[in-house]
């Protein structure tokens, strides 16, 4: 027998270990399976079980970083483990590596297809990378495996919901609720669904039970996520104030309450929960964010950026938590006028994060973009639109307000949604996961049944949250840009409006803000002015093609140098009455939810305008956008 080969004592010693730190695992003595492990790999490095297992509990204990070394590890000791590569997919999911984590669920599927665990998780990641066809071949097909598991028809729900079949959801949804008498994420669904059937009484209803469901804490942090993701925030965060009550000491519920009262607006509020989670978790990136980004940073903070900074020194801080300090630090440096020094902070936290995008297999394919922009240039021409002026719909409902990130899309929404009559959609993805899907059909093939179905479907999301007195929807999503073609094709009477910035603020600004899902582009500033010029390109072709009384072009340093000339001409291209409320968008109480929250419900000031000139020395390739307006 090799020597490298335990002998079958130990061999029969080893497996009662594993046993031993299996059922201290389940058990959740997390500390007691990892002493048993350790001392199981001391006597065979190369266990594979023990590896496993000692990935998970790094998993469970937050250091996700080993998580995935150490799971690597244990798919590589046994090639045919399904269980190694669900779980190493499951901490790069959540990592943010979702490429990674499709391929190996794919691997483990091949590996034992009858997996509908697998089946269901390969959906989910494919759901949140926008492979719509996919995900629903994989719920489908975990249903048919496992047809009495809830969590399955209610992932298929969610797929078909986004898919546009609103009433096969609503039958998944009361699927699982039958499965699961309990399931109030399915509940929450299901009222969002009436929501966008136009009837808000059973939605009210059906959220509210909802939040009432949940009896503890956990189960409230989980309801209230579902709420937030299909917009009822004030449902949410009554949901997180009850789970604090429930549980002072969830620290979760507290970071989570701040982010939404961050959108709400509360400020004051947002600050003191996020303060709550750094006494229970000093070490919480996400918190130091949310106070830094709730107010304008003065020099009586110092003791603030120096709590933050201390943090920054721990050497085993993971690394989307050290680019989150990098980011709060940058923010009150600028705040501070110590733009040096922001900078230097804003630098790290890039090159921290483009890594990260690099790995799970994020960066711009230039060539692809530019070839996809060609394409819209050489397909949506006038002849197009006068060919096909019979498809589209008389719907004046929409307003697209569309831009770069960062170039004052959210500032120009809270002023128009001021008016009683428009309502705030904010930033739909509507387009984005089925507009790209038609972009190649629409230039001769799209039909005038898809046409119309497409035309309904974005209609009803917009209608979902709005009032029946709406005459007007913003949809404020910035990068409708690229699809302006398609959207005007069939909505020709919607009207479009482009904000423009300074492009090197613009720039500047995206490569300083950290934002929940970072552009792929928006780490590198060659990057960022790549993907500026490709814009600016689309959009001069977007400018010579559309109709001069449904594209109105506003010019950020305009709207707030001059707001009282600039915003009764937007609200006149937007065939509406002149109403004084929209000069006061500071007081416009609608839900923000992108990171200008802030800065968008202040009055209009003029503190961003050249601010690249702060950072001129340290711009680099930036500086090829100075004076390059679209």
């Amino acid at each position: 027998m090799s020597k490298h080969r335990p002998a079958k004592a130990q061999t029969l010693a080893l497996d009662r270990l594993l046993l031993q730190a299996v059922l201290a695992y389940r058990a959740d003595r997390m500390d007691e399976a990892e002493t048993v492990c350790r001392q199981i790999m001391a006597v065979e490095q190369r266990h594979a079980p023990a590896t496993l297992l000692l990935g998970m509990i790094a998993g469970r204990t937050g250091r996700r970083t080993l998580a995935i070394e150490l799971l690597r590890k244990a798919v590589a000791l046994d090639p045919q483990s399904v269980d190694a590569r669900n779980t190493l997919a499951a901490n790069l999911q959540a990592d943010g590596n979702q490429a990674e984590a499709i391929a190996l669920w794919r691997q483990a599927i091949r590996l034992k297809p009858d997996d509908a665990g697998a089946h269901d998780n390969l959906g989910v990641a494919c759901l949140d990378e926008r492979k719509l066809p996919e995900a629903l071949a994989c719920f489908e097909e975990a249903v048919a495996l496992e047809p009495d598991v809830a969590a399955h028809h209610y992932h298929l729900g969610i797929a078909l919901q986004r898919a546009g079949r609103d009433i096969d959801a609503a039958t998944c949804y009361s699927k699982a609720l039958r499965l699961d008498a309990d399931f109030a994420d399915a509940e929450a669904r299901l009222g969002s669904v009436a929501l966008l059937q136009g009837d808000p009484t059973v939605a009210n209803a059906y959220f509210r039970h909802a939040a009432e469901q949940a009896s503890t804490a956990p189960g409230k942090i989980q309801v209230a996520a579902v709420l937030a993701e299909i917009g009822q925030v004030a449902v949410a965060a009554d949901c997180l104030r009850e789970a604090t009550a429930l549980d002072p000491l969830a620290a979760d519920a507290h970071a989570r309450l701040g982010s939404l009262q961050q959108q709400q607006g509360r400020f004051d509020e947002a600050t003191a929960s996020f303060e709550r989670v750094l006494a229970l978790q000093p070490r919480n990136a996400d918190a130091c964010l949310g106070i830094v980004t709730a107010r304008k940073i003065a020099p009586s903070d110092q003791a603030l950026l120096d709590r933050i900074t201390s943090v920054l020194t721990d050497a085993v801080l993971p690394e989307q938590d050290r680019a989150t300090l990098h980011y709060a630090l940058g923010k009150a440096c600028d705040d501070l006028s110590n733009y040096e020094q922001a900078m230097r902070h804003f630098d790290q936290a890039n090159r921290i994060s483009a890594a990260r995008l690099k790995r799970a297999g994020r960066t711009i394919d230039k060539k692809s973009h530019a070839a996809n922009v060609d394409r819209m240039i050489a397909s949506f021409t006038k002849d197009l639109f006068d060919r096909y002026r019979s498809l589209g719909s008389s719907s004046e409902l929409p307003i697209l307000i569309v831009g770069m990130i960062r170039s004052g899309t959210t500032l120009v929404e809270q002023i128009v949604s001021s008016h009683p009559e428009v309502a705030a959609g904010g930033e739909l993805r509507y387009w984005g996961e089925k507009g790209k899907e038609q972009g190649d059909a629409a230039a001769g093939t799209l039909g005038a049944s898809e046409a119309h179905r497409l035309v309904d479907g974005y209609c009803r999301v917009l209608r979902a949250g709005a009032s029946h007195a709406a005459q007007r929807v913003t949809d404020k999503m910035p990068t409708n840009f690229f699809l302006l073609g398609l959207i005007h094709l069939l909505l020709p009477r919607a009207r479009i409006i482009h904000c423009r910035r300074d492009p090197a603020d613009t720039g500047l600004s995206i490569y300083c803000t950290p934002f929940p899902r970072s552009p792929d582009y928006g780490h590198d500033r060659g990057n960022i002015v790549f993907y500026y010029e490709q814009y600016a390109r689309l959009m001069a072709h977007w400018r010579s093609v559309l109709p001069a009384d449904r594209l109105f072009e506003v010019d950020y340093e305009a709207l707030v140098d001059d707001r009282e000339q600039m915003t009764p001409r937007l609200i006149d291209f937007c065939g509406l009455d002149w109403n004084d409320e929209c000069l006061r968008h500071d007081r416009n109480a609608q839900v923000i939810r992108t990171p200008s929250a802030w800065q968008a419900r202040q009055p209009v000031y003029t503190r961003s305008v050249a601010r690249w000139r702060h950072y001129e020395p340290w711009l680099g390739e930036l500086r090829r956008l100075v004076r390059n307006a679209p």
